[in-house]
C-alpha cells in the first residue's frame, strides 16, 4: 500500500500556517521603530535675558513643535540679503528671545519657493527686529550646518507659527 503524503508535513502548510505569524512580527517591528523616541535627534534651546537653557523634549509636544517647524520652512520665500557673521549672532542671541534647534544629523526639507534647504541648526527670533508682530506677519529664520549661513530666510506668512512654537515654549519656561 502507498503511503499518501500528509497535507500537515507540506511545505505549502507550514507556509501558511506560518504565514499571519510573519506579518505579525514584521507589523510588531514596523510599529516599535515608529513609536522609538526621536527626540533624542534634536536640542531645542531657549534664548532669553542673555540667557540660555536647554529644555527638556520629553516636556514638549514634539509632534506640534515638528509640523510648525517643518511648515514655518516649506514657506520660507525669500533669502534675505543681510550679512549676518558670528558677531551679530551673539548680539541677537543675547539681546532677543529665541529658540535654536540642533539636530544630530542634517535635516533635508523642500521650500515651496527656494528649493532644497539643508541643515543641522534651526534659529528662530521671538522678539526684535527680525521677530514679525500683529502688524508684519514676516519673520526671519536663521538655518545653517555646523555655523549658521550669513542670510537669514524670510517667511511672509510665519508670524502664527512661530507665536504657535513660543507659546508652547513658555509652558515649560515659566
Amino acid at each position: 500500500m502507498a503511503s499518501k503524503s500528509n497535507f500537515l508535513d507540506s511545505p505549502e502548510f507550514i507556509f501558511y500556517y506560518f504565514l499571519p505569524m510573519r506579518i505579525l512580527i514584521i507589523l510588531f517591528f514596523l510599529v516599535f521603530y515608529n513609536c522609538t523616541d526621536k527626540s533624542s535627534n534634536m536640542q531645542i534651546f531657549i534664548y532669553k535675558d542673555s540667557h540660555k537653557s536647554e529644555l527638556n523634549n520629553s516636556e514638549l509636544n514634539l509632534n506640534l513643535i515638528s509640523t510648525t517647524l517643518n511648515s514655518m520652512l516649506k514657506n520660507t520665500d525669500d533669502i534675505i540679503r543681510l550679512y549676518m557673521d558670528a558677531e551679530r549672532y551673539e548680539t541677537l542671541l543675547s539681546e532677543e528671545m529665541c529658540v535654536e534647534f540642533i539636530f544630530k544629523e542634517e535635516q533635508i526639507v523642500n521650500s515651496s519657493k527656494l528649493g532644497e534647504l539643508r541643515f543641522t541648526r534651526v534659529l528662530i527670533p521671538f522678539s526684535g527686529d527680525f521677530a514679525g508682530n500683529e502688524n508684519s506677519s514676516n519673520i526671519m529664520i536663521f538655518i545653517g550646518l555646523d555655523e549658521y549661513f550669513p542670510e537669514p530666510l524670510s517667511n511672509s506668512i510665519g508670524y502664527k507659527e512661530a507665536l504657535k512654537l513660543k507659546r508652547e515654549f513658555e509652558k515649560v519656561t515659566r
